[in-house]
């Protein structure tokens, strides 16, 4: 199958077609969260904000337009395609029997996902053994300072074969978010085709 994997859904994606190479016959990766386990450190403290932040963010609204409006009026979402966005309200929250609208992931799942900083560099690690029948194709954010554009240099000649990357400068890492126009046409009609093809009963 062709999977697509955003940030830490894309190491995740990554260590899973490590284990098993058979079930992948290509995989785009969108600003994959992999980090070279030399020369970089995941720091203690940034790790903390993340899970602090994620715990402390706010999962209920009374409902979806008041959810948009306090996203729209954030900075993190202010940067989003405003389809996107919408998109994210319609299927990112559903209606909970308390008759709030709320985060179909709670912020405590994204805390866990957040705390867990062992992975991307066992991926790193692990990526040079990757069969090389699984062809990667890297997005990558453009947006980025010295220090994390090297780090992603690293990254994607680390398993050169069967292997392509393009940088992309209209954003950082929330590519998806920010610009879906880009990454549509960085992802083939061919092997959108064939991801649909996975959900139809024919």
């Amino acid at each position: 199958m062709v999977f697509v994997g955003h940030s830490f859904g894309a190491c995740s994606t990554l260590r899973a077609a490590i284990a098993y190479p058979i079930l992948f016959k290509s995989i785009i990766l969108v600003d994959a969260m992999v980090m070279p386990s030399h020369g970089t450190t995941i720091s203690t403290e940034s790790t903390r904000n993340y899970v602090r932040g994620a715990i402390q963010r706010r999962d209920g609204w009374s409902s979806r337009d008041e959810a948009r409006r306090q996203f729209a009026a954030t900075p993190f979402f202010a940067a989003w395609d405003p389809t996107v966005l919408d998109i994210y309200v319609e299927c990112g929250l559903h209606e909970a029997q308390d008759g709030q609208v709320k985060l179909k992931m709670p912020g405590i799942q994204e805390a866990v996902c957040f705390a867990e900083n062992h992975v991307p560099q066992e991926t790193f690690e692990l990526l040079s053994k990757l069969d090389e029948r699984v062809e990667l194709r890297w997005l990558v954010a453009g947006k980025l300072s010295p220090q994390e554009h090297d780090i992603r240099r690293k990254v994607v000649w680390r398993r050169p074969a069967n292997s392509s990357h393009v940088r992309m400068f209209s954003a950082g890492h929330l590519i998806a978010q920010e610009s879906p126009g880009d990454v549509g046409e960085f992802v083939p009609l061919t092997e959108l085709t064939m991801l649909m093809d996975l959900f139809t009963d024919s």
